[in-house]
C-alpha cells in the first residue's frame, strides 16, 4: 500500500547554514530498514550557490548538520516513498520565513502539482515577529492550504517559557517570563500551521 503512495511529495525547509549529509541519510535508512529508493532534491538555492548538502561539511563542521540531518532523515522515515525536497534560504528571520513562503507560493500555487507537506523545524517567539510578517505569512499559508498543502512547524524546545529561558541572564533562569510572559513559537502558532512539539 505504501508504495502506491509514491506520488506523495514533502519539502524540508532549512536555513542557518544547515547542511544535510547524503552518507548520514543512507546510514540512517539502512539502520532502520527504511527503503532507499527516494532521494532528496534541492529545490532552491543551487542557482545561487546554496546547495546545502555535503558529507565533507558535515564531517568538518558537525553543528552545521544537526538540524538539517534530523529533518531530512525523519521526514524520510515518516514517508519513505515520498519525493522529498530541501528548500534552503540564507536568512533566518521572520521576513526570511515570509520570503520563503512567498517564493514557494509563487512557484506552486498555480503549478499543476504542489507538495503535500512542508516541514519547518525553525521558529521564533511570536511577540518578536512584526504584525506585517504575521499577516503576510498567514495569507501565503491560506493559499497553500487551499491547494491542500499541510504546513508543519516546530513549536520549540523550551515549552511556554520560550528559548530565552535556557540562557541565564544576570544569574537568573527564566528571566524572560516576567519580562515577556509565556511565549507561543511562530510560525507554529499560526492558525494555518500544525504545530509539532516534543518538549520533555
Amino acid at each position: 500500500l505504501a508504495k502506491q503512495e509514491s506520488n506523495v511529495t514533502q519539502v524540508v525547509f532549512a536555513t542557518l547554514s544547515q547542511h544535510w549529509s547524503p552518507s548520514d541519510r543512507t546510514l540512517f535508512e539502512a539502520s532502520f530498514d527504511i527503503p532507499q529508493d527516494r532521494y532528496v532534491r534541492q529545490l532552491e538555492g543551487q542557482a545561487s550557490g546554496n546547495a546545502m548538502s555535503g558529507d565533507k561539511t558535515c564531517r568538518d563542521h558537525p553543528t552545521k548538520c544537526a538540524e538539517a540531518n534530523l529533518d531530512v532523515q525523519y521526514m524520510m522515515a515518516m514517508a519513505p516513498w515520498a519525493n522529498t525536497g530541501y528548500w534552503y534560504i540564507p536568512r533566518a528571520t521572520s521576513s526570511g520565513m515570509v520570503d520563503f513562503l512567498i517564493d514557494f507560493v509563487e512557484r506552486y500555487v498555480t503549478a499543476q502539482e504542489a507538495p503535500d507537506v512542508i516541514s519547518i523545524s525553525y521558529g521564533m517567539p511570536e511577540n518578536f515577529v512584526s504584525r506585517t510578517a504575521l499577516l503576510m505569512f498567514d495569507v501565503q499559508s491560506m493559499k497553500l492550504a487551499a491547494r491542500g498543502v499541510t504546513l508543519l512547524a516546530a513549536s520549540g524546545d523550551d515549552g511556554a517559557a520560550g528559548f530565552f529561558a535556557r540562557t541565564p541572564r544576570n544569574g537568573k533562569e527564566c528571566w524572560s517570563v516576567p519580562m515577556y510572559g509565556l511565549q507561543a513559537t511562530w510560525p507554529a502558532s499560526s492558525r494555518w500551521v500544525t504545530g509539532v512539539g516534543a518538549t520533555v
